[in-house]
């Protein structure tokens, strides 16, 4: 918002400099005083669009000008649902009703909807251009009770959630407290600013008795937190994804 300002001001003043350089003189010595008056004219024209259109920003902080100048971009949206939480603050009333059932006071849980096993190695190198997924297979809930057996190992999970993440805000997936007491635990990637898209995370089960996790179990908790400034966000290969599954590098030409 402050570049975009910024750069408004920039190019008003270049403008306003090049019209004072070579209009000026050459109105002078054509009408003389009356030019004045034409400037007078200007001065009203500008005041009354400032005064008539411009929103007021007195009194209001930083993330509520951003919202107002940036409007939605600033909103945060979890499982396509528009307003899932309005501000990184822990305000209950910022949750959509969708979701509430969903609410913990600091963030949002996160529901079991795939769980999936890797089934060949992966390559992974600093710039992904000879970066090889790890191919994976989905593993089936039972019919009857939608539930899963998982013994001890490595396992990549799918949330039901989807998330959109404003620029000015950053995510972060931590466990419930119910999993690691149960010898369950969850790692996942930070949720970059700006992306959008399928959530997942990588789930390890060291119990030596496995677990059983049924379908839309709560495994975890997306909490979002406020950034200091706006940033340019993520526009990597996983934007807009559907699924956690790994994807291959672009080799440079």
């Amino acid at each position: 918002m402050r570049a975009k300002g910024l750069s408004i001001q920039v190019a008003v003043s270049q403008a306003a400099l090049t019209v004072n350089q070579y209009v000026n003189p050459i109105a002078l010595n054509r009408i003389g005083f009356y030019y004045f008056i034409f400037y007078l004219g200007m001065l009203i024209l500008g005041t009354s669009i400032i005064y008539f259109t411009f929103p007021e920003t007195k009194g209001k902080t930083e993330e509520e000008l951003a919202h107002l100048f940036e409007g939605d971009q600033d909103r945060i949206t979890i499982d396509g649902l528009e307003g899932g939480l309005e501000s990184p603050e822990c305000d209950e009333k910022q949750i959509s009703s969708d979701l509430k059932p969903q609410q913990q006071p600091c963030g949002v849980d996160l529901t079991l909807r795939r769980v999936s096993k890797w089934t060949s190695a992966a390559t992974i190198d600093f710039d992904n251009t000879k970066r090889q997924a790890a191919k994976t297979s989905s593993l089936p809930f039972d019919d009857a009770s939608q539930a899963i057996t998982l013994k001890p190992g490595a396992y990549l999970i799918d949330f039901n959630e989807t998330t959109q993440i404003p620029r000015n805000c950053m995510g972060s997936v931590f466990p419930r407290s119910s999993l690691w007491r149960s010898g369950v635990g969850i790692v996942a990637g930070v949720v970059d600013a700006g992306y959008e898209g399928a959530m997942g995370a990588l789930m390890e089960v060291k119990n030596p008795n496995g677990v059983i996790l049924y379908k839309n179990a709560r495994l975890a908790q997306i909490v979002i937190e406020e950034l200091g400034e706006t940033v340019e966000g993520y526009n990597g290969i996983y934007q807009s994804s559907t699924t956690s599954v790994g994807r291959d590098g672009i080799e440079k030409m």
